[in-house]
């Protein structure tokens, strides 16, 4: 990083007689500070950050060293022009040719959509404070207004919206969070304002598993379909839906008695991803015969 100074005339041209400039008056004009931050890697274009103003040489130079300290101890935003919004896309882009898993991406790319951006879009990046992210966090857990008129349940609102649980909240902060600590790491703010908040609880909901007699009844019930034997491996070796629906005959050895789990298969926007599962790292199951005399034909 580098900057320089220089004098700025806003002073109207005026000519003598022969058409010859004349000269300014002493002490008219201001001093004004360029900071060179190089080329951003999202756009390829050079960062430059401009101030003036400074009424001498020295109160520009003294100026422009303190922000680039700044700049260089993570304290300050480069680009005083980039919208929470606009960054927002960029960092979403990143992610997805990251290649992260095709579920998160839709989390994040929904929280950004309907809460992140409607609440805190237009905001410059590096105007962006802990009461902005507090205040969206209250607005969003708040009970949405329901539509005052047909029309506008005709154009798609809700006539019963929901109220986002404690969980989701928080689920929302947390992708914002991460961006921002992106954007923290890139120099682009000074601070995460997204950290050191406090968030509404989430209660972890109480799971009531089927007792085995339950489960026998389901598995009775489901034996003639045609998902009966999915269904069946699903409930005695725990596998998940994603892991269930990805799983293939080469990953199963009835010799050993072994399921590998290498893939799972998910839902994205009503289309069926393939995803790699664990990063190389194969989670196992192992199955044997049923534990009672019920199950045996199972």
């Amino acid at each position: 990083m580098k900057g320089s100074i220089y004098k700025r005339c806003t002073c109207p041209v005026e000519r003598d007689s022969k058409g010859r400039r004349k000269a300014c008056k002493k002490a008219h004009g201001s001093w004004t500070f360029v900071a060179d931050l190089g080329i951003d890697p999202a756009t390829g274009k050079r960062r430059q950050i401009r101030k003036s103003g400074f009424r001498t040489s020295d109160d520009a130079q003294e100026e422009l060293n303190k922000f680039l300290t700044s700049v260089a101890t993570g304290q300050a935003a480069h680009d005083n022009r980039l919208t929470v919004g606009d960054y927002l896309r960029q960092w979403l882009e990143t992610k997805e040719a990251a290649g992260i898993r095709p579920t998160t991406l839709r989390s994040y790319r929904q929280h950004i959509d309907a809460y992140l951006i409607p609440h805190l879009g237009r905001l410059r990046l590096g105007d962006l404070r802990a009461t902005h992210v507090e205040k969206m966090l209250h607005d969003i857990a708040q009970p949405p207004a329901k539509p005052k008129s047909d029309e506008k349940i005709a154009k798609g609102k809700r006539r019963n919206p929901k109220t986002l649980s404690p969980a989701t909240v928080r689920r929302v902060h947390a992708t914002l969070r991460s961006a921002l600590t992106s954007a923290k790491r890139k120099h682009l703010v000074g601070h995460n304002a997204a950290e050191n908040l406090e968030l509404p609880r989430a209660v972890r909901p109480k799971v009531v598993p089927w007792e085995p007699e339950e489960l026998g009844k389901f598995l009775d019930h489901a034996a003639t379909d045609r998902l009966g034997a999915l269904y069946e491996v699903m409930a005695m070796t725990g596998l998940r839906r994603g892991e269930a629906a990805g799983l293939r005959w080469d990953d199963v050895d009835l010799t050993r008695g072994v399921i590998t789990v290498r893939q799972q298969i998910v839902e994205v926007d009503g289309t069926g991803v393939e995803c790699p599962f664990c990063r190389g790292e194969h989670r196992q199951y192992r199955f044997g015969r049923p534990k009672t005399a019920s199950g045996e034909h199972r």
